[in-house]
């Protein structure tokens, strides 16, 4: 099946079609279950448009170039340019990234700790203690948790 939506922009199947440029429903690239596939391994819209268009480049690097009637067809510079606008989505996909930083809010960070599916970490500030050694509070220099008595 093969959708276009242009007045659904919000919508992430309409924003891959218009990135890469299938919004001609009398010439469809990618079906809509296809493109379904590539939104739900990459959610990024621009990640999924990239790989679509090195799919689409993938069909035309198949097929020969030809010249008939002294008209050409050169699917071999279609596979180039979708490599190229493969590359290009890549790069305004991590531009359109928003890097997050964890712990930086007090209910984000119990939020995040209090989720049953989280991964716990593999390190934590305890780590590295060792039993039964105490550190010297910070700032306290007379104490000699860490001489010998």
């Amino acid at each position: 099946m093969w959708t276009y939506n242009l007045s659904a922009l919000n919508v992430p199947l309409n924003q891959v079609r218009l990135l890469l440029g299938d919004t001609q429903i009398a010439a469809p690239l990618l079906q809509d279950e296809e493109i379904g596939q590539y939104l739900a391994a990459y959610s990024n819209p621009y990640f999924a448009a990239a790989y679509a268009a090195e799919a689409i480049a993938g069909t035309f690097s198949r097929q020969v170039d030809r010249t008939l009637s002294g008209m050409s067809l050169t699917n071999s510079q279609k596979a180039k340019q979708y490599l190229t606008l493969a590359r290009t989505l890549r790069r305004q996909g991590a531009l359109s990234s928003v890097p997050y930083a964890g712990g930086q809010d007090v209910a984000d960070k119990r939020d995040r700790e209090q989720n049953a599916s989280r991964v716990p970490p593999e390190f934590t500030k305890r780590t590295f203690d060792v039993p039964g050694l105490e550190l010297p509070a910070p700032g306290n220099t007379e104490s000699n948790a860490l001489t010998e008595g």
